[in-house]
């Protein structure tokens, strides 16, 4: 056990050693801290601690979405220090991201004690309940205090914290006051009212009930929508999926950011990957209609997908082991709450007619046919054929990680489904593109290879996530798709708006990324088209983090994406479907 140290004499030096050791015996392993004077008593309790990995992140901003990344990875609680006042507040980005899409932080700001609050005393704001609604549980934690009820309340409060963060998969957050001295020590007796064996004992957290759920029977035509989900075992998530789809015989709309886009389910299952293409003419499905979907993970990144399903008045069974209301389609939707694999084994189920799947098989493989012509003859900087060879050019222990904005878009679009079992990373609870580079570093900290897609804006939006280049102990690849813009931008109306769609909406920019990653001490390669660059991730690194940047015409993939989708609807048109 962490030992009390003989010199901490001060109680701010006791509360320190307190949350150590606590939140080690907890299973808090990860601590993310940023330099500040005023949380000097927890980061110095934590930097000493043998147990406790620290990761030091200059930007607070950066450090939260790098612990979040490391949360995603590890999948335990991951907690967050920082100083008093603006420094919070810069963590408010990653705290909605994780809150949004599940993940545990446990976020501790120091603060000024309330004698200094309210009268400009300097580095002080009201981070009374700073994160809003966006935290699963809130405190304001007592002053450091030599008083039994002050101490055993710090022991609670981490613990309740805890136990929060993981019981509701979300962030966290105490306030915690400290008054001078900041120090551990400064010479006194160090007697305290409480001993420290006493403060860092764990009481048993009791047991969550859950009720068993009466599950109705699926009949007929249905279909399973696989949206964005990073189940904590990939594996046994695939292998649920694919018994309910053959069971029910129900064709599976595989996600880019899901398993199912990920590997391989055997005979009897139906997978599609360009639905988006087929359903841009849902006259081609006639009768073929289904007449229940059930909905895993959160709404589908495609839009034409998440209108259809918005027109099908049909029942909708929407499965997640988190709470809420999960359907944006405003359906006849039952939430189902519960662990997938447990749900699928109880599952009645009647399957539909084979020709029902087989109808929408023929439809996924005509589409992908038409699809790979199109990018085939498409331009060698085309950027949606970025995605759509990277699944066989990428090493089979490769995990990916998908930005916001349009690289996802184009990986919905363009990537294939793939028999290669692959982790998939993302940050699309708030679906922005803030902290992509900090979140991907965290995944890659402890190991593994993870391969980032994103666009220039991503990559330069948080550029000082690229100082946490040096924690990487595994292998991370940046490929940054270069149009100089905002590529999603030139899908929406705004495209026409000339002036100033050029200046108020693409932001162009023209940043060196060569002399961005020299600064930083990372690896750059200029990929010339996208036949260098897939001869580059085919023989991806070991170790350290390398930029890899492929430059595009950004208008000219827009027309060129544009096209090749409407050609393969033409097409499944024009063949009678």
């Amino acid at each position: 056990m962490y030992p009390l140290p003989e010199q901490l004499t001060t109680i701010n030096g006791l509360w320190g050693a307190t949350a150590a050791a606590l939140l080690h015996r907890l299973g808090v392993r990860r601590i993310v801290l940023s330099p500040g004077s005023r949380s000097a008593p927890l980061a110095y309790a934590f930097a000493v601690h043998p147990d406790l990995s620290v990761t030091p992140v200059l930007d607070e901003r950066s450090a939260g979405f790098f612990a979040l990344g490391l949360a995603q990875r590890t999948r335990e609680v991951v907690a967050l220090l920082c100083t008093s006042g603006t420094a919070a507040a810069n963590y408010l980005p990653a705290v909605i991201e994780a809150s949004e899409s599940g993940w545990p932080l446990l976020v501790l700001t120091a603060d000024r004690p309330p004698e200094l609050r309210h009268c400009r005393a300097g580095q002080t704001i009201d981070q009374s309940k700073i994160f809003g609604g966006y935290t699963a549980f809130h405190a304001e934690v007592p002053v450091p205090e030599n008083e039994r009820g002050v101490l055993l309340a710090w022991r609670r409060l981490l613990t309740q914290a805890v136990d929060a963060a993981r019981e509701a998969s979300r962030p966290v957050h105490l306030n915690c006051p400290f008054r001078d001295p900041l120090g551990p020590a400064d010479g006194g007796a160090g007697r305290f009212a409480v001993s420290f064996a006493e403060l860092t004992e764990v009481a048993p957290s009791p047991p969550v009930l859950m009720r068993p759920v009466d599950l109705p029977a699926l009949r007929g035509r249905g279909i399973i929508v696989a949206g964005p989900d990073q189940p904590a075992d990939p594996a046994a998530y695939r292998d649920a999926v694919c018994s309910l789809a053959a069971a029910a015989g129900a064709p599976v709309f595989a996600d880019v950011l899901n398993p199912m886009r990920h590997g391989d389910c055997g005979e009897g299952v139906v997978r599609l990957a360009h639905y988006d293409a087929i359903l841009r003419r849902p006259g081609v499905l006639g009768e073929q209609l289904p007449n229940y979907a059930v909905l895993l993970g959160e709404m589908p990144t495609s839009k034409v997908l998440r209108s259809w399903l918005s027109g099908l008045d049909i029942p909708r069974y929407v499965v997640s082991p988190r709470g809420g209301f999960r359907d944006a389609t405003q359906g006849r939707a039952l939430h189902l709450r519960g662990n997938l694999p447990d749900l699928v084994d109880a599952w009645p189920v009647e399957p539909g007619p084979r020709e029902y799947t087989a109808f929408w098989d023929d439809l996924e493989r005509t589409a992908a046919a038409q699809l790979f012509e199109g990018i085939a003859g498409a331009a060698p900087d085309f950027e949606g054929g970025v995605h759509a060879f990277a699944a066989e050019s990428l090493p089979g222990d490769v995990d990916l990680f998908f930005a916001s904005s349009l690289a996802v878009r184009d990986a919905e679009w363009f990537w294939p489904a793939s028999p290669v079992r692959r982790s998939v990373f993302f940050n699309r609870g708030a679906n922005g593109i803030d902290g992509t580079v900090s979140t991907a570093m965290g995944v890659a900290a402890e190991g593994g290879r993870v391969c980032l897609f994103c666009g220039d804006l991503a990559a330069l939006h948080d550029a000082s996530g690229w100082l946490n280049a040096r924690f990487v102990r595994g292998a991370l690849v940046v490929v940054v798709i270069n149009n100089g813009g905002g590529g999603i931008f030139e899908h929406l109306p705004v495209a026409a708006w000339e002036p100033p769609y050029e200046k108020a909406f693409a932001t162009p920019q023209e940043a060196d990324f060569g002399a961005m990653a020299k600064a930083f001490g990372v690896t750059y390669r200029l990929a010339r088209d996208i036949a260098q660059l897939m001869d580059m991730i085919s023989c991806f690194p070991s170790h350290g983090v390398h930029l890899f940047e492929i430059r595009t015409n950004r208008k000219a993939s827009a027309v060129a994406r544009r096209a090749i989708l409407e050609a393969a609807a033409d097409a499944l048109e024009n063949n009678g479907y």
